[in-house]
């Protein structure tokens, strides 16, 4: 929580006096994930916890430098197998983004 603001507010964050019933609500900062590759892959999460998603992040980047960037072998095996279009790997991209509100 980053924060407090009203249910219905004022340009300048003031709560707006013509709702009796007005109250505070929490300001929150959610991490933004997005993955996509060549092949279609477009995903996006919201994480509540955006030091979970700076941790991810470098994770899964630290994840995709390890695996080789060669072409798959020419006999694929199990349903992980990779289609003709992702011969480079996984080619995903993880960006967080924080101070989503």
């Amino acid at each position: 929580m980053i924060g407090q603001t009203w249910k219905k507010a004022n340009k300048d964050g003031s709560p707006d006096r013509r709702f009796n019933n007005n109250y505070q609500i929490p300001a929150v900062a959610y991490g933004t994930i997005r993955i996509n590759s060549k092949t279609g892959l477009n995903e996006e999460y919201l994480i509540s916890n955006p030091n979970a998603t700076q941790a991810f992040a470098k994770a899964f980047a630290l994840f995709s430098e390890m695996i080789p960037k060669t072409a798959p072998p020419k006999s694929p095996s199990g349903p992980l197998a990779q289609g003709p279009g992702d011969r480079e790997g996984p080619g995903a991209e993880v960006a967080p983004e924080g101070g989503r509100q």
